[in-house]
């Protein structure tokens, strides 16, 4: 019996890794918890890849090139979140990238980042709610 290696393996364990990597970040407290809020919005790509792969059927190169494409979307999606749990990392995406969307003031966990030291002057960029 033969063994076919899978490229559809590939961005299963991108995804292992990329979730283990976000829940030791977590645990040591570099990422707030409230960044699952943010990926938890992006779950139809999980359904849309995995329909590509089964669809891509027994051909390798299409394999490849949905895995391709699923770390690209996952990736963007990492960074997406994390950018809306830290603010720093965003305003620095937001220069890189000036279409990159801005965090939600209102949305009850950016209070984290609100006294980044590293940038003082950011906390006059987004008007907090009063508690």
């Amino acid at each position: 019996m033969r063994h076919h290696k899978h490229a559809g393996d590939y961005f299963g364990a991108f995804l292992l890794l990329a979730i283990g990597s976000i829940f030791l970040a977590n645990n040591f407290e570099l990422l707030p918890w409230t960044v699952w809020e943010y990926l938890w919005r992006f779950w139809p790509i999980f359904l849309i890849t995995t329909s590509l792969q089964i669809l891509a059927g027994k051909n390798t190169i299409a394999h490849i090139l949905v895995s391709i494409i699923s770390i690209i979307l996952a990736t963007i999606a990492i960074i997406y979140a994390i950018s809306m749990v830290n603010l720093a990392f965003n305003r620095t995406m937001r220069k890189s990238l000036p279409f990159w969307p801005r965090p939600n003031p209102t949305f009850r966990n950016n209070q984290i980042d609100r006294f980044d030291p590293f940038f003082p002057d950011f906390q006059n960029e987004i008007n907090y709610p009063a508690f």
